[in-house]
């Protein structure tokens, strides 16, 4: 919720922190250490320039706003139903989607 109110007045900072406390939450559920840290490596290494992507534009509005909260309320459907392989097509289906948002805006810029 607090990711979809932060798209919605295009607030790419709190947009980011929320979607990090949504991701790491699962992520350290997992109780992997070793997953824990190679998250953690990605995350960092890629998280500012995507920050700094969402900061310098792109507008996919509602439509984007849509696709983020259908990924994310499959995530914790099929994490409610204790369903591991339903969760992670789920997860992949959100990183999929944006990553492909990212490389959109990058090509916009370039």
């Amino acid at each position: 919720d607090q990711m979809v109110i932060a798209m919605r007045l295009r607030d790419p900072k709190v947009e980011a922190r929320a979607n990090e406390h949504f991701h790491f939450s699962i992520y350290r559920a997992a109780g992997s250490e070793e997953l824990m840290r190679i998250i953690e490596h990605l995350w960092l290494k890629f998280g500012p320039p995507l920050l700094k992507v969402m900061e310098e534009g792109g507008d996919e509005g509602e439509s984007r706003i849509r696709r983020t909260a259908k990924h994310h309320a499959a995530i914790i459907a099929a994490l409610r139903q204790r369903d591991p392989e339903k969760a992670a097509a789920a997860l992949q289906a959100d990183l999929t989607d944006t990553s492909k948002f990212y490389a959109k805006l990058k090509r916009a810029k370039n």
